[in-house]
């Protein structure tokens, strides 16, 4: 994350200096702020609907930065003074990456045009709930599958404003600026998906039509509050002829591969041109669940979930997960799909793989590693993705191809998700287990003409464990040490990230919004002495030692973790982190050649 010139100008010119020449903020931003009045100081998120760029979020706060990606057949239509999305036809959603915190104070609001094609059309939903279902006649919500009703409305069609607050304590729903109903219950999960759901029964049809305008507060908005906020419409941006020309779906296996040597040098092996055959698999799937559902492995613990399995490698029989699996989640326990305890022995995590295995007693029937992935297996062979349902303790089967193999990494085009973390990729024609489900790449950007893409592309890798060449044994109390000790280092990148944001976003520092110890004191003081009576002199030394403390920030904890990172998981992750930080510190330099000592 680099300081934009903006931050570095902003920075310079607040202290006050001789500044660098200043751009103005994001006209979206400005817009917004301007519109909304106060209630801009509670804003969240505003999603405007008009284009598949960034799924539509034009404004995402420091606190919770964040993106949208659309999936499925999404169009986007032209609908009166409107550009917006619809999502009538089954399958098209849009979801949060991550996924969308929410507290117990909230508002939700939308622009939703109806009525929904089917019986449900949810609007908001989390894992278990929906804040927000219009159903036939009338409006509710769901909680764990338990439907409820705000209020009964008959024979609506077109555009309404509709909205839900949540004070703490109970919901209300707001139609068209007016208060029509409550709720005894407060829905606090997080938004993951907007447009339908992916938990009912597939027989129930959940889409929405057209959404647009969408904005999320962190308080509940008065019935004054949400009359003001139904006058206030996002900027609109041109969707691109891409958009336009057909429907935002997931990417083909040909789509991924077409790009794959150019974005990632280990998924290095030609795709062929003739797509896979998929008859059967489905059903192969099915029936690999059955065989081996006593050695999918539910991972779960007091502050996050994943996924595991229970596979034979050389002459013992083992679980695998995956290293960020074991440091993130504290307090880990296993269990089988029947809900059976796994008890685990000695532990290793494999060098240049974000893989760990631990020893179990032999039982049931173990899946079986595949050796020699990039002989045995082929580009556009069918695979699936046995895993955790997002952390839900379910197991979905997630149906896909090869689209690249390298020397450490297998690519699929099947779609999991962070929940699935630790899952087994299973080549269904020989169900042997090729891979471990690790992690999600989101391409913004073509790589050979460098311009945006019209619609991102997700990426989806595991790692190989037959390339695995050696294995550092694990001691768990050092190995949750350094998981601490990273765990500090990423939160304090994203403090000073949150910090430039903030800067960008507002153009000052926000009183309040910095609770990081180490940055809190220094903002604190800095600002303290500001409305003390001091020299010119006095003061630019000041501002040159507030911001040469940020740069010193950026790097004192990195450098000092060089010493204590013993496995080579943490030590990659530390690389990676090092090179974040000293962009940092290369923007606060520039700042700190500005000012006048």
């Amino acid at each position: 994350m680099k300081l934009t010139r903006f931050a570095i100008a902003f920075l310079s010119s607040l202290l006050p200096v001789a500044a660098l020449a200043q751009d103005a903020a994001p006209k979206d931003t400005v817009a917004i702020v301007r519109d909304l009045g106060p209630l801009a100081d509670n804003l969240v998120l505003a999603v405007s609907m008009d284009r598949s760029a960034n799924g539509s979020v034009v404004f995402s706060s420091a606190q919770q930065a964040l993106q949208g990606v659309f999936f499925g057949p999404v169009r986007f239509v032209k609908d009166g003074d409107r550009q917006c999305v619809n999502f009538a036809t089954p399958g098209a959603i849009l979801k949060a990456l991550p996924p969308l915190k929410i507290d117990r104070t909230y508002t939700l609001a939308t622009w939703m045009k109806l009525p929904c094609p089917g019986n449900h059309g949810i609007v908001w939903e989390s894992l278990h709930e929906s804040p927000l279902v219009a159903a036939g006649d009338h409006f509710g919500y769901i909680q764990k599958d338990v439907e409820g009703t705000y209020c009964t409305v008959k024979d609506l069609t077109g555009w309404h404003h509709v909205a839900v607050t949540c004070d703490g304590s109970q919901m209300t729903f707001f139609l068209d600026g007016e208060s029509r109903g409550t709720a005894p219950v407060v829905l606090r999960e997080s938004l993951q998906t907007i447009g339908t759901a992916t938990y009912r029964k597939p027989e129930v049809n959940t889409q929405c039509d057209c959404l647009d305008d969408m904005f999320i507060f962190n308080r509940a908005l008065n019935q004054a509050e949400i009359g003001q906020l139904s006058k206030v419409r996002l900027p609109i941006h041109e969707p691109t002829p891409a958009d336009l020309a057909g429907q935002i779906s997931r990417p083909t296996p040909a789509e991924l591969a077409a790009n794959r040597a150019a974005n990632h040098p280990e998924a290095n092996n030609p795709a062929p041109n003739v797509a896979a055959n998929d008859n059967g698999a489905s059903a192969d799937a099915a029936e690999l669940v059955k065989t081996y559902r006593n050695s999918l492995v539910f991972v779960s613990g007091t502050n996050g979930a994943g996924s595991g399995f229970l596979a034979t490698y050389g002459k013992g029989s083992f679980l695998f997960t995956n290293a960020h699996v074991a440091a993130g989640v504290k307090g880990a326990g296993f269990k089988t799909l029947n809900g059976d305890a796994v008890q685990v022995g000695a532990a290793s995590a494999a060098v240049g793989h974000d893989i760990v295995l631990m020893q179990t007693a032999p039982g049931g029937k173990p899946f079986e590693i595949m050796q020699g992935v990039d002989k045995e297996a082929a580009i556009g062979d069918a695979v699936v993705v046995l895993g955790n349902a997002e952390g839900a303790g379910v197991v979905n089967t997630i149906m896909g191809h090869i689209v690249g193999i390298g020397p450490n990494l297998v690519e699929v085009d099947a779609p999991f998700v962070p929940g699935n973390s630790g899952s087994p990729i299973i080549h269904i024609k020989s169900g042997k287990v090729v891979g471990v489900a690790t992690y999600v790449m989101i391409n913004k950007m073509d790589p050979v003409t460098k311009k945006p893409l019209s619609k991102p592309v997700l990426r989806h890798f595991g790692y190989r464990i037959d390339s695995v060449k050696a294995w550092q044994p694990i001691n768990w109390a050092a190995f949750a040490a350094q998981a601490a000790t990273m765990e500090n280092i990423e939160a304090m990148t994203k403090d000073l990230v949150k910090l430039i944001v903030d800067i960008d976003r507002t153009g000052r520092i926000t009183p309040g919004l910095h609770t990081n110890p180490a940055i809190k004191s220094r903002i604190d003081d800095w600002l303290g002495q500001k409305h003390t009576h001091m020299s010119q002199t006095d003061t630019e030394t000041a501002n040159y030692n507030f911001v040469s403390y940020l740069k010193s920030l950026c790097r004192t904890d990195v450098v000092g973790a060089h010493a204590s990172l013993t496995y080579d998981y943490f030590q990659r992750q530390l690389t990676e982190q090092e090179r974040d930080r000293d962009a940092l510190a290369d923007g606060f330099g520039q700042v700190l050649k500005t000012i006048k000592r």
